[in-house]
């Protein structure tokens, strides 16, 4: 009886230790989200962002603004209006327009509608190809701001800057170099990040960054395409 009291007390010692020690040496959980993006990586995706931009205006420059031109000159006041394209697939595989809204305006009452009738009007039936990078969506996002009016020179002048812009950027002036808003999401360095190139949608589950819904894209026909670059 003593020795089963002795083997039991030295037992308990023993787990007792364990406990401690394990205690001790294992640390707190944190929810401190981790690096994202090497710099490396984040570079290439600076680039191929650029690029994508660039990829859009060519289409508006091309397909769009010749037809746009004659109405938006019937678009009243001053300012700008951003409008959401949501384009999708056709049999064809490519991206054609869907719905166009309004996202925001500094126009004056009424002309919002002008403006959104002339876009509808000439985007109908344009179309641009589908990048390898969003070979697997269905849906593409756009978010466009426009000045009203167009300024003198334009597109001409904005075509050829477009033409000789470089990949890659530092962001400053929004996302066309002229403050156009970056309304899309990406994965920064501490988390979810407002970006111009990115996903519609973003989310952190843990200390994962998880991008969701369609690929998106903003920017602005007027200036040098800004880069991808996370600015918020």
């Amino acid at each position: 009886m003593i020795r089963t009291k002795m083997i039991l007390m030295v037992t308990a010692i023993f787990a007792g230790m364990y406990l401690i020690v394990v205690s001790q040496t294992q640390s707190p959980i944190t929810q401190t989200p981790q690096t994202m993006l090497t710099a490396q990586e984040q570079q290439l995706d600076l680039e191929r962002s650029a690029t994508t931009q660039k990829q859009i205006n060519r289409y508006f420059h091309k397909d769009v603004i010749p037809k746009l031109k004659d109405c938006w000159a019937r678009v009243k006041g001053q300012g700008a209006v951003e409008i959401k394209y949501t384009y999708r697939r056709d049999a064809a595989g490519k991206w054609i327009a869907d719905r166009l809204a309004i996202s925001s305006s500094t126009l004056p009452a009424g002309q919002d509608a002008v403006a959104l009738q002339c876009m509808q009007d000439s985007v109908r039936s344009t179309t641009f190809a589908v990048e390898n990078t969003d070979s697997s969506q269905s849906k593409y996002v756009l978010y466009w701001s426009w000045p009203v009016p167009f300024p003198p020179g334009f597109p001409k002048m904005e075509s050829q800057a477009i033409a000789a812009a470089p990949t890659g950027g530092d962001g400053r002036g929004g996302c066309d170099g002229k403050g156009a808003p970056a309304r899309c999401w990406a994965c920064g360095p501490r988390g979810c990040k407002r970006t111009c190139v990115g996903g519609e949608f973003c989310r952190m589950t843990g200390r994962s960054c998880v991008m969701a819904g369609e690929t998106c894209v903003s920017g602005g026909p007027i200036g040098t395409p800004g880069s991808g670059v996370i600015i918020q």
